[in-house]
């Protein structure tokens, strides 16, 4: 990896994030609807309950844009 970031370091920004910073990951945003979603949609089984999940994760009403979070 630092290689990489040597061989590249021209063409890349590093942003440095917060520890843990919830609010700036685009990925707990998207888990974060996706749980308020499960949370009113009935399932019986577990294997209802993952087919909410691959549901959800494929209905892009529930995915982020991750620029959105990158570039204000």
């Amino acid at each position: 990896m630092q290689k990489f970031y040597e061989d590249n370091k021209h063409r890349l920004v590093v942003l440095q994030l917060p520890p843990y910073s919830p609010n700036l990951n685009p990925i707990e945003q998207v888990w974060n609807k996706i749980k308020k979603w499960l949370a009113i949609t009935p399932w019986a089984t577990e294997e209802e309950f993952e087919m909410k999940i691959v549901e959800a994760l494929n209905n892009p009403d529930f995915m982020v844009k991750m620029y959105e979070y990158y570039f204000p």
